[in-house]
């Protein structure tokens, strides 16, 4: 950067800055201001604390589970629950790992979009303002959820499949490696990519075994994952997906909830939506199609939502659809509808940009430390942030000695030191993790339960995620006695006794992995259906 200084009539001196090259200087200056928002908006939600129960008790030695001696998949995110152990078991501090993982994928995420997909310094501008403007993006940068990662791999995915050279093959292995790992790390997230998959498999020019076999390789880190989780936990999909697949919950009610979704995130965050459906309409126009393929890939992923009633973190699954929409906007041409990009165009789109972003219901460009109202909307929809950043917010523990333990925290660790060995709760994020492996934390909502969370739940919830299970006769006793069987129900008994061949007995145990199968083929579902009958 040059300085020169002139002189003019009105004897003022004026500094004349001369920047030799202003892209480069546009993107350093880019991500420094997006890095400088990222750490102000770090964050951790009570969902990513489960995970850390899990984190811990594996480091400690107890396994990959949420009570010890209990093999139940609470976690929803494999790979992501890897990384932190591994950062965990150094660190021990489960707010340093949060912190470190969650900015490291999402700096790493911003840099490849910027570097990779924003090829002037006018569109490195406008994709700051973009990643800068959106709440779902944000938001879920942090939150200790797995979405940093999601975001990371769907950047190089659209970087294979937009930006490297065009050869079926290669792409197609590549395509299914990050495919796999992005399944690991969310099973949901292989939406993202069919659409990708199905087009190169097409264009391979390898014959159909060896288009196979590519995939095939391509997909190990997921094979191996579930053929895991299939010997270890008795089940293939983790315990969630049981909890709400079995809540009896009407499937109409999903779908209404999933558009109260949508219609949520146009309320609080509008730009991300917004500029879903402009890209969207920009991207069919052009109709290339690995344009397409990538549009087809978040439309899919966007109907799942839908179907599965969203969530209620406002924002927290759209936030890799914007992703996807970011990079969409860079590389999409706009000309052959809006003409040449003049200086009035790039102001009138950086307005609008920025009109977007301060509408949010809470813009993450001016978070405030001092913001503690806990938002819920009419649908049980939360701006989760909000009541969560004033106890774990990056702001608040750098301003303590310590590590800021929230209020279910402080409750946990009362209950700890007193000695309390069973709980039963609702909110097992945060007191799950500092309860420590010596309580044994029984969900109200079946969520880390092996056994409720295969029946339907008590009545239909006010807020998605939140399906409350009865306690079956005995079973409270059962879970306080070391698991011997108390369960009343002579039905629901000898399920029990099934499953806990699965569930604490040894890996090795004679018939375990028979039992395996009968489970997953529902050779032990009649039982449940007949427990069900004589409890309405």
């Amino acid at each position: 950067m040059k300085k020169q200084i002139s002189t003019k009539k009105n004897n003022r001196l004026k500094l004349d800055f001369k920047i030799e090259d202003p892209y480069k200087f546009t993107l350093r200056a880019a991500l420094l201001i997006i890095t400088y928002t990222l750490l102000r908006n770090l964050w951790i939600s009570d969902d990513a604390f489960i995970t850390m129960r899990v984190v811990d008790n594996f480091v400690n030695g107890f396994g990959l589970v949420w009570n010890a001696g209990e093999r139940v998949q609470v976690y929803t995110n494999p790979l992501w629950m890897f990384l932190l152990s591994i950062v965990y078991f150094f660190s021990k501090n489960a707010y340093t790992t949060f912190y470190l993982l969650s900015f490291s994928a999402s700096i790493a995420t911003a840099s490849l979009i910027l570097y990779k997909f924003a090829n002037n310094y006018p569109k490195i501008i406008i994709g700051a303002l973009l990643l800068l403007a959106s709440a779902a993006f944000m938001d879920y940068s942090s939150s200790g959820l797995e979405n940093p990662l999601t975001h990371l791999l769907l950047a190089q995915f659209a970087y294979v499949v937009l930006k490297q050279p065009f050869t079926p093959t290669k792409n197609l292995l590549a395509i299914s490696i990050l495919a796999s790992l992005a399944t690991v790390n969310r099973l949901d997230a292989i939406l993202f990519y069919i659409p990708a998959l199905i087009y190169f498999a097409y264009q391979s020019r390898l014959n159909k075994l060896n288009t196979w076999l590519t995939l095939a390789v391509g997909f190990l880190p997921l094979i191996a994952w579930l053929a895991f989780a299939l010997f270890y936990y008795g089940f293939w999909a983790p315990n969630t997906y049981y909890a709400k697949l079995s809540s009896g919950i009407p499937t109409h009610w999903f779908y209404t909830q999933g558009w109260n979704y949508l219609r949520n995130s146009i309320r609080w965050d509008p730009i991300t939506l917004t500029l879903s459906a402009v890209t969207a309409f920009l991207i069919l126009s052009e109709r290339k199609p690995v344009k397409l393929i990538l549009l087809c890939g978040s439309g899919i992923y966007l109907l799942y939502v839908v179907s599965i009633g969203g969530d209620f973190m406002s924002g927290r699954f759209l936030s890799g659809i914007y992703v996807i929409s970011v990079i969409l906007a860079l590389v999409s041409d706009y000309q052959p509808l809006f003409g040449s990009f003049d200086i009035y165009k790039f102001r009138f789109l950086i307005l609008t940009i920025l009109a977007l972003a301060i509408t949010a219901e809470m813009p993450p460009l001016s978070y405030q430390r001092s913001w503690k109202a806990h938002i819920t909307d009419q649908f049980g929809i939360a701006n989760e942030k909000s009541y969560y950043f004033p106890q774990t917010g990056i702001t608040n523990y750098l301003s303590s000695l310590v590590p800021p333990v929230p209020v279910q925290g402080q409750h946990a660790l009362t209950d700890r030191n007193a000695g309390m060995i069973w709980t039963y709760t609702g909110n097992i994020g945060v007191y799950g993790y500092y309860a420590g492996h010596s309580i044994y934390v029984l969900d109200k909502m079946a969520l880390s339960d092996p056994l409720r969370s295969k029946l339907p739940a008590i009545e239909r919830p006010m807020r998605i995620g939140h399906f409350e299970q009865y306690l079956p006769e005995g079973y409270k006793a059962t879970t306080q006695d070391h698991f011997i069987n108390k369960i009343t129900d002579p039905n629901l008994h000898l399920y029990y006794d099934k499953l806990s061949i699965l569930i604490y007995d040894d890996l090795y145990t004679p018939g375990r992995l028979q039992e395996i199968l009968n489970f997953n083929l529902g050779k032990y579902n009649y039982l449940l259906v007949k427990y069900q009958q004589d409890h309405p």
